[in-house]
């Protein structure tokens, strides 16, 4: 009973490193077609696009009336103005930055992941071939 366990568990081993290794691959090569094209998508909406394009021109327009506005009574409410549209711009704009850099992050995290994998399972397989010979 001891000599057929002790037979059925060598067998076995072989599998989880090499599905280790294909898992490790298969995600690697996942992570170079697969991030960039869904999440990008999916983070930035067309309702965010048009309201960071709003937000752009605001700015602009209100930066050139406090340029024309210079030594007049006005100035001092269109840098109000100025400052409220400057803060509600960079708002925007760090979720702007944050969607563009989400894809880059899963992508680093299924690399990092996919190396691990790919290197524990060469390791296993690695070790069980030099206790072999």
């Amino acid at each position: 009973m001891v000599d057929s366990e002790s037979d059925a568990q060598p067998s076995k081993q072989p599998v989880l490193p090499a599905l280790l290794l294909a898992g490790g691959i298969l995600l690697l090569g996942v992570s170079f077609f697969w991030p960039g094209e869904s999440a990008s998508e999916a983070a930035w909406s067309l309702d965010q696009a048009k309201a960071y394009q709003a937000a752009s021109v605001k700015l602009h327009s209100l930066s050139q009336e406090r340029v024309a506005s210079a030594g007049t009574n006005n100035e001092k409410a269109l840098r109000e103005k100025l400052d409220k549209a400057e803060s509600e711009y960079k708002a925007i704009r760090t979720e702007l930055d944050s969607a563009i850099d989400r894809p880059k992050h899963i992508t680093l995290i299924m690399r990092i992941c996919g190396s691990l994998l790919a290197t524990v399972g060469l390791l296993m397989l690695y070790n069980r071939a030099g206790k072999a010979g």
